[in-house]
């Protein structure tokens, strides 16, 4: 049985850091915005912006979606696969991602309490782009992400490249049009 949205809240707060829910809290508030703007179902973006992050405390940060999953399932009682996908998903993304998918995606990186890697310029129009064309802005951030991970040096993952590649191609198709 799927557990109520304020048992899963009195949960994820015994389990995260007070940090980590109220960025938990700035995804769930832009994905239901997000989902009303884009005639989702905004209680399965409620929920799955809910329990986006469940799984953070237990994994690295690109398996953590996959944890997260399990966890949304297993722990709270999730059982929707569209919520599911969507928090599995949020951190790699992929190609062809269901509407769900992508404003969780995009949720994460433009939620209000979301800054320091970003400048606020470039965070404002992300956070307007979105309201507009949420393909650009899967693309948009994924830039910025690999970007920050050369900056840092660090490995980027086939799945998010794959993803940039499929969104960069389907926006491309949509300038042509």
């Amino acid at each position: 049985m799927q557990t109520s949205e304020l048992e899963i809240s009195k949960k994820l707060r015994q389990v995260i850091r007070p940090s980590r829910y109220r960025h938990t809290l700035g995804v769930t508030d832009t994905a239901v915005l997000l989902a009303a703007c884009y005639g989702v179902d905004t209680e399965k973006a409620r929920l799955a912006g809910l329990l986006h992050d469940c799984g953070k405390e237990a994994a690295s940060a690109l398996e953590h979606g996959a944890v997260g999953a399990k966890l949304a399932k297993e722990v709270y009682g999730i059982e929707d696969e569209e919520i599911l996908s969507a928090i599995r998903w949020h951190t790699t993304g992929r190609p062809g991602m269901s509407l769900l998918e992508e404003i969780i995606f995009v949720a994460d990186y433009i939620e209000p309490c979301r800054d320091g890697r970003l400048p606020a310029n470039r965070l404002q129009l992300l956070r307007k782009t979105a309201f507009s064309d949420l393909h650009r802005t899967v693309v948009m951030i994924l830039d910025d992400t690999f970007a920050f991970l050369r900056s840092r040096k660090t490995t980027i993952d086939k799945r998010s490249v794959d993803t940039y590649d499929y969104y960069k191609n389907l926006i491309s198709g949509k300038e042509t049009n």
